[in-house]
């Protein structure tokens, strides 16, 4: 692992330093990452940007598999990546293999339908929209609880909505692509 050598000043002790926890290293590491990619300087990451990290550093995308990964990481739908949605994937320990669906053409498919419910294109299945959604999914064979329990289930992240992120992960246990 990464280890904290850099010290920043402790604002509760002026002349004393600290060493940065692994968390903010992290923040850090992810904020110059982004920074480099960012090469518009436009504050976001496009789909072009995503692409030269994504080679750079040793992991080569497909275009459809890079349009799917944008599309699970834009969680504000803006079509490029903002600091904080970033972040939010550069954290994660396995960051890439997140992006590499061995079966882009099923993910896709999973995505499309996923905006189809999304009526508002907040990037997010509500609560009314999970229940045509709910509906729609039973009327294709699968056995869903009521929609309430559904949804509980899918939101995983308590917020009383699905991610796409939610749905995918949901999707490959319920109905994995075929190999």
């Amino acid at each position: 692992g990464l280890v904290g050598v850099v010290l920043v000043e402790d604002n509760s002790h002026p002349t004393s330093m600290r060493p940065l926890s692994p968390t903010e290293i992290a923040a850090m590491l992810s904020q110059v990452v982004f920074n480099k990619y960012d090469t518009d300087k436009s504050g976001s990451v496009s789909l072009e940007e995503l692409k030269a990290m994504c080679y750079d550093m040793g992991h080569p995308m497909s275009d459809l598999q890079l349009q799917n990964a944008m599309r699970m990481l834009d969680n504000s739908g803006n079509g490029s990546l903002s600091l904080s949605e970033f972040q939010q994937w550069w954290k994660q320990q396995n960051r890439f293999d997140t992006l590499k669906e061995p079966n882009p053409e099923w993910l896709n498919g999973v995505i499309q339908h996923f905006s189809y419910f999304d009526s508002d294109k907040s990037g997010f299945i509500t609560a009314d929209e999970a229940k045509a959604l709910h509906a729609n999914l039973v009327s294709y064979g699968h056995a869903l609880p009521s929609v309430d329990e559904w949804l509980h289930k899918l939101d995983l992240s308590q917020d009383g909505q699905i991610s796409l992120r939610e749905y995918v992960d949901w999707m490959a246990q319920h109905s994995p692509p075929s190999s």
